[in-house]
């Protein structure tokens, strides 16, 4: 039994880590989207030398 319990701990603290990771991804991702539009209408010169170089 002790040993269940374990691999069940083990399995939602791994489905936490993943959902939680995967969360923070999206949203950082949809973060540098946002921030990636805003300055391409702001700094348009700008964005394309940081992306060249």
């Amino acid at each position: 039994m002790d040993y269940l319990d374990r691999s069940i701990t083990r399995g939602l603290e791994l489905t936490y880590y993943l959902f939680t990771t995967t969360l923070s991804k999206s949203v950082t991702c949809m973060f540098y989207v946002r921030v990636a539009a805003w300055e391409r209408r702001c700094n348009f010169r700008y964005i394309s030398r940081l992306g060249m170089g």
